[in-house]
């Protein structure tokens, strides 16, 4: 059976024959391999050009073609090239522009450092982080302001790039592991199918121990406040009834103390009240009913309340006329309250002399509406503080006296928003200070006061 696999005699012997002329022709076609493996591209060319164009002149013609071709298919060769190294770069700077202004969105503060992670520059939000100023800083590594337990730090130790360093993804950490931890279970990235980063998505981190401590906090303060306002009350009450009943008895001195009890019992109540509001207004249940409201009473009520401290104090308190018809939609008593919060801030900031003036009119702006306005010549706010005295619990150093506790400014942007306007500042130190707001315009129906 395995004889259908050998091949027959005949054709054995053929094979045998041509066998020797096969191989001296493949060993001629090496060699020729050989050859040109060996020679220059302008070798090749001239042998092309020799063999195929024998008039010399002509030979000329065909090597400028001949290079004028290999020019131009170099050229597109290198312009396809250096287009597809731009495309790279300029995908390369788009997406280290995105991941810059994803991050610039997460953190506002900023620190530029060396490749060694000495400090050069950061800008003010930075400087609060640190808790240093930057000339105290420059020069020094950023490690070296941390403190434990407050900071966490993340740092490249790819800090230099340039020659042929490799990069190793390396990331230095320091800071509290627990705080670390917090941070990235707090934060996560949103990346593409490529895994370039598009954003963050992130929450508070540990949110629920904070919402418990938030909310133990206005529960405290709520309760604290309703359990002081009633015997304040009664304590209030019965100095008023011993000034009306036995006042007329009374020594000069006796009544001096006696009145200073008095208005401090009225101040720690304001205070109180304060807190009260402030703690409803945290938990969203402030009432609030806006309605169209004649602008001058409202003026007119709050100056009548301030004018006698004002001239304890030697200062001018005054109330610019507005016109009768000039109408907003506002609650009444809770605009007094805002004004009043202002002209007593204004009382305090202002020197013996000094002046105090209120006004309201159409809102010139393009937003429309009543603009509202408390303008003193005390000593001003520092530029640094403007960005804080709408904060809770912030007093500013411009008063002569820090009374309260920090939350009347608050109120006051918290009862205006409610209303629909807005509230802002300009002062300078030592310049005085205005303070503004707005509330919607509006009508009084025909009948209605």
């Amino acid at each position: 059976m395995d004889s259908i696999f050998e091949p027959a005699p005949a054709a054995a012997a053929k094979q045998e024959q041509a066998a020797p002329a096969e191989a001296e022709k493949k060993t001629e076609d090496q060699q020729q391999a050989s050859a040109l493996a060996n020679m220059s591209f302008g070798g090749i060319l001239k042998g092309l050009v020799e063999s195929t164009v024998k008039d010399p002149r002509d030979r000329v013609h065909a090597y400028e073609d001949a290079m004028k071709m290999l020019k131009e298919t170099m050229e597109q060769q290198i312009a396809e090239s250096t287009r597809a190294l731009a495309a790279e770069k300029e995908q390369a700077l788009k997406t280290r522009s995105r991941t810059e202004h994803v991050l610039s969105r997460v953190a506002e503060g900023k620190v530029i450092v060396d490749k060694d992670g000495r400090i050069l520059m950061m800008n003010p939000v930075a400087e609060e982080i640190a808790g240093t100023k930057l000339a105290d800083a420059v020069g020094k590594h950023i490690s070296e302001h941390m403190r434990p337990g407050e900071h966490f730090l993340t740092l490249s130790k790819d800090m230099d790039l340039t020659g042929d360093n490799p990069v190793s993804g390396e990331v230095d950490v320091q800071g509290d592991e627990r705080m670390g931890r917090a941070l990235r279970r707090s934060v996560a990235l949103l990346e593409d199918d490529e895994g370039r980063v598009l954003g963050t998505y992130t929450t508070l981190p540990e949110i629920t121990k904070y919402k418990e401590a938030q909310k133990m906090q206005e529960e405290f303060l709520s309760r604290i406040t309703h359990d002081l306002q009633s015997p304040l009350s009664s304590i209030t009450a019965a100095l008023e009834m011993l000034n009306d009943g036995a006042g007329q008895k009374l020594d000069q001195t006796e009544n001096k103390f006696l009145d200073i009890s008095i208005r401090n019992s009225h101040r720690l109540s304001q205070m109180i009240k304060g807190i009260l509001d402030f703690s409803k207004l945290q938990a969203g249940k402030m009432d609030m009913h806006p309605q169209p409201s004649l602008v001058a009473p409202i003026l007119a009520e709050t100056a009548d309340g301030l004018v006698p401290w004002a001239k304890t104090k030697g200062i001018t308190l005054s109330v610019r006329p507005v016109a009768e018809d000039l109408c907003a939609l506002a609650d009444p008593p809770r605009i007094v309250q805002v004004l009043t919060n202002l002209i007593s801030n204004a009382i305090k900031a202002t020197p013996e002399g000094g002046t105090i003036t209120v006004a309201a009119g159409p809102n010139p702006a393009a937003d429309g509406g009543v603009l509202f306005g408390v303008r003193d010549t005390g000593h001003g706010i520092p530029k640094e503080n403007l960005d804080k005295i709408f904060k809770k619990f912030v007093q500013v150093a411009s008063y002569d006296t820090q009374e309260g506790v920090g939350l009347g400014l608050v109120i006051v942007k918290d009862f205006i928003e409610l209303h629909g306007g807005r509230v802002w500042v300009d002062s300078a130190d030592g310049k005085g200070t205005t303070f503004y707001f707005t509330l919607p315009a509006a009508e009084i129906r025909a009948g209605a006061a």
